[in-house]
């Protein structure tokens, strides 16, 4: 059986220190026209790093005003077949001192489109993090899967 390590270790050799398109659902409230929360998802290009997602946005837009009434999320790597769930946080402005570090990292990752696509100027361009909760890869080829609980740091 693989270790909680090994597998973190795993997670970073396959999605970490490069862009990445990341499956990303939350939760619309209900409002006017529903009256059930629903999922809504999208494509997010992403960074992945140390159990967490991180990927730019505008403090406007619809994910980030799900995110603020609800956290939790789901997300998907198709080509890499691992799903999780996680909790997502708007960090931010890109450009506040705390937020430097993954911001140097971001930049290089997204280097292709990011300042075609981002307005460091306008404070309510953000920087998201999704903490993982727990994760599933999937080896179809294999007949296997492997579950990764980040919160109690074990695999199974």
């Amino acid at each position: 059986m693989t270790t909680y390590a090994a597998a973190l270790a795993d997670l970073q050799t396959k999605l970490g220190a490069k862009e990445g398109l990341i499956a990303l659902a939350s939760i619309v409230q209900p409002h006017a026209s529903i009256s059930t929360p629903q999922p809504a998802a999208r494509l997010v290009s992403s960074y992945y790093e140390n159990g967490a997602f991180y990927f730019t946005t505008h403090a406007t837009t619809a994910k980030i005003l799900q995110i603020t009434e609800n956290p939790a999320v789901a997300l998907c790597v198709i080509v890499e077949s691992f799903i999780a769930d996680g909790v997502a946080e708007n960090l931010g402005w890109v450009c506040a001192p705390e937020n430097a570090a993954i911001m140097a990292k971001l930049r290089v990752a997204f280097a292709d489109w990011y300042a075609d696509a981002n307005d460091d100027n306008d404070p309510d361009t953000c920087v998201v993090r999704i903490k993982l909760t727990k994760g599933r890869w999937n080896f179809p080829h294999e007949g296997r899967q492997q579950y990764i609980d980040f919160l109690q740091e074990r695999v199974y």
